[in-house]
């Protein structure tokens, strides 16, 4: 993926693997039914076998993020096609994976709608669990996760894993028009105005 970075590089030799990785359970319990439509990494950031999301037509893949002095932290990105609405209880899930480093801890869940933050909490992660998050009365369409452990300079001991991630509910982005045909609709539209504006001719 494009905006993966170095901890990628190393992950990618993991990828001719995942043909061969036993699936897992890839459904959360409900109401957490609906997973992203696109799963993105920043920073630190890499993916390997053994997980639920896909990335650049590779399925099964746990995503890794970490830190790094000069990159800062790795953030997960979670994108969904439609407008994700704050409910009764809670919205989000995350399901990490077994792997997990020893410095590894708080991640702070970033809620965006349309490239603009709306809220963020901060919570303390483990291994193979699942957490959950309120939106807390804002919408969203991506989800941020940002490592925020502190990077003590030691390689790969603040990496967290997930492994799967879902919402509650969505509300379809409605379809945008093609440039063309809204480029015939103006026309017609012209056209008619023209007319109504210009009768034709007894007989035309």
């Amino acid at each position: 993926m494009a905006r993966l970075h170095r901890i990628a590089i190393g992950m990618l030799l993991l990828w001719p693997a995942v043909a061969g990785a036993d699936p897992v359970s890839c459904s959360l319990q409900p109401p957490f039914i609906i997973r992203p439509s696109r799963v993105s990494g920043t920073g630190p950031s890499g993916a390997g076998p053994g997980g639920c999301f896909s990335l650049n037509g590779f399925d099964n893949l746990e995503v890794a993020i970490g830190t790094d002095r000069m990159l800062g932290p790795g953030t997960l990105l979670l994108d969904f096609d439609g407008i994700v609405k704050d409910l009764p209880g809670d919205d989000f899930a995350v399901r990490t994976f077994n792997l997990w480093g020893p410095l590894a801890g708080v991640t702070r869940a970033e809620f965006w709608l349309n490239g603009k933050l709306q809220s963020s909490v901060e919570k303390t992660l483990g291994p193979s669990k699942l957490f959950t998050f309120d939106l807390a009365s804002v919408s969203m369409n991506q989800v941020r996760l940002v490592n925020m452990s502190v990077d003590a300079g030691v390689k790969n001991q603040a990496t967290m894993y997930f492994m799967d991630a879902a919402v509650t509910n969505l509300t379809p982005t409605p379809a945008t028009p093609e440039p063309t045909a809204i480029l015939l609709l103006g026309t017609g539209v012209v056209a008619l105005a023209l007319r109504k504006r210009h009768p034709a001719a007894p007989g035309v």
